[in-house]
């Protein structure tokens, strides 16, 4: 299959605007290839039972296209000082989307396919666009993006404005499939949205700026040899080139009652997922090399485990989540070891209380991740410096967990005569920086069924294989207990 990445599309005459902060050290982490791309990917259902067809996606794709400024972005000049976020004239369809003949309903086959796909980075290269989709025969739509144009509501974005758009494009164009209309210009009179730092304040405090000296937010005593967080970031980045995935989905039943026990014991599920996952860590990195061993001596090399959980700022901006870009910032925490023992965990036994507390650390920290944001003008231009002085060192974090939140929209209206009606199933979310990122992502997306998401991911050598492997293991059989 051709690799639609590496087709220029058009020649950028024109500019959106410069970068932000965010933007401009996600496009030094692209152009090193320590990033390749974050996926959503969603089940699309029709309710004649059809098929997403050219005729039927591309009428409504055209109308998110020219909607979003996001998508015709490309950049110009990554490496350069002057480093612009171009505007493309015009998209070619043909270029950036694909049909495949696969399932992903299969977690099996949704693993592999997201592995492969992770070996496809989009890169900040001028002319081409910072987005690709994915169309499979079971009619899943799976959008890949470059974290330069958009957080991970962004793609959630995406998924409402294309379901939107599917519910009033009328009915499928009689046109053959090699019909000009693949090809669309893109109006100008679309914008990007500022960056983050024009419409919240990013300032740094004095504290925050003195950590942000040795360290860029994360406390030198975070990264000392008592806080786990996976393996040392390789040397050298091309002995760290795939990511290894592992998903399962949860029922809308089992959702609702995770949700509900979270609520009732002062927890949310961000929280719940956040005390399972460092449990479960606690148990295998107590267990020691030999954690596949039932019977092992405690190990007390490690103490504490080193974590983020990305939180939006999106409220705080006045930014709607139906919009493009990084509003994002995270909230970090090491959390010391408390052991979950995935054969003897129940609802009764699991520690609601460690949740609760770290579901207020949460809610009073969001305000504060600002300032992380800001720190990074304190790097002065030197993003490739500050990535390529992490290699070889140790790891910074050995757990990130990302949820997107329930997927919901407004109350559906009849589409135009003769439109087709469509609803979204399953969700999935995952995300890809592999050399110097966190060592364990865990990322969470609600479905418009209330069915729950869970892909887990590394990048080879963050974590050894069959560590990671027991990880996602414990971690499924915690959350099936908790009812």
């Amino acid at each position: 299959m051709e690799d639609k990445q590496h087709i220029t599309v058009d020649k950028v005459e024109h500019d959106y605007r410069q970068p932000g902060l965010l933007e401009r050290y996600y496009i030094a982490r692209s152009y090193l290839g320590f990033d390749s791309c974050v996926v959503v990917g969603a089940k699309y259902v029709g309710s004649a039972g059809e098929s997403l067809s050219k005729r039927i996606l591309y009428p409504a794709l055209s109308k998110v296209v020219q909607k979003h400024a996001a998508l015709s972005a490309s950049i110009k000049g990554a490496k350069s000082k002057e480093v612009s976020i171009g505007r493309l004239p015009s998209l070619n369809f043909s270029k950036v989307v694909e049909f495949l003949d696969i399932s992903l309903d299969d977690d099996e086959a949704r693993d592999r396919f997201l592995e492969i796909q992770f070996e496809r980075p989009i890169l900040p290269i001028e002319g081409q666009p910072l987005w690709r989709l994915t169309v499979t025969t079971d009619n899943f739509v799976v959008f890949f993006w470059s974290h330069v144009v958009g957080d991970g509501l962004s793609g959630q974005a995406f998924h409402k404005a294309l379901l939107e758009a599917l519910n009033n494009a009328g009915p499928p164009i009689p046109q053959s499939l090699d019909s000009p209309e693949e090809v669309i210009a893109i109006p100008d009179n679309i914008q990007l949205l500022p960056p983050l730092e024009n419409l919240t304040d990013v300032s740094v405090s004095i504290m925050t700026f003195l950590r942000a000296l040795i360290g860029i937010i994360i406390p030198r005593s975070w990264t000392e040899s008592k806080v786990w967080s996976g393996n040392n970031v390789v040397a050298e980045p091309r002995l760290s080139t795939k990511v290894n995935v592992r998903s399962f989905n949860l029922t809308p039943e089992t959702s609702k009652l995770l949700l509900s026990l979270s609520k009732k014991n002062g927890a949310t599920l961000t929280s719940f997922l956040h005390t399972a996952c460092v449990g479960v860590l606690s148990t295998l990195i107590e267990m020691g090399p030999n954690f596949r061993q039932t019977q092992q001596p405690r190990s007390t090399k490690y103490t504490s485990v080193g974590s983020a959980v990305p939180v939006s700022l999106r409220s705080i901006a006045n930014v709607d989540t139906v919009a493009f870009g990084n509003f994002v910032s995270a909230v970090y925490s090491s959390e010391r070891l408390q052991p979950i023992n995935a054969d003897d965990i129940s609802t009764p036994t699991f520690p609601w209380k460690t949740a609760s507390s770290y579901a207020e650390k949460l809610r009073n920290g969001v305000p504060r991740t600002r300032e992380t944001v800001g720190t990074i003008k304190y790097l002065f231009g030197n993003y490739e410096g500050f990535f390529l002085g992490k290699l070889g060192k140790k790891r910074q974090l050995g757990l990130e967990i990302s949820n997107l939140g329930a997927f919901t929209i407004k109350k559906q209206t009849e589409g135009e005569s003769g439109a087709q009606n469509w609803t979204i199933g399953r969700v999935f979310f995952s995300q890809d920086d592999r050399v110097v990122g966190n060592a364990l992502k865990v990322s969470v997306a609600g479905g418009l069924d209330g069915s729950l998401g869970i892909t887990i991911s590394w990048g080879e050598g963050s974590v050894d294989g069959d560590f990671a492997v027991a990880f996602t293991r414990d971690l499924r059989e915690v959350v099936s207990k908790i009812q």
